[in-house]
């Protein structure tokens, strides 16, 4: 499988890939992260944490965590509710 753009809805998707078992290729026209004028922020409710978190490895999961913003918005709190639900519930199910 080829997946054409290395931004969040491509890796995501590649990443789901990967984790089903089917082989995935990204291709991305930037060179690296400096090619061009990056950065800002998404929003994040409930329901994009819980995708992200269903489809990213635990550790990446942890670091989004680790590195959201803590301006103490809405995206940010449902951010941490919703990865405290994932955590109990993947403990619980373990």
């Amino acid at each position: 499988m080829v997946v054409i753009g290395g931004g969040l809805g491509g890796l995501c998707l590649a990443e789901g890939l990967h984790r089903a078992g089917i082989p995935v290729t990204v291709h991305e026209r930037d060179a690296g992260p400096a090619a061009r004028r990056q950065g800002y922020r998404i929003h994040l409710g409930g329901v994009g944490a819980t995708a992200l978190a269903d489809c990213l490895p635990p550790a990446s999961y942890q670091l989004l965590l680790a590195t959201a913003s803590h301006s103490g918005g809405a995206g940010h709190r449902h951010l941490r509710q919703d990865a405290a639900r994932r955590r109990d519930a993947g403990t619980a199910a373990r």
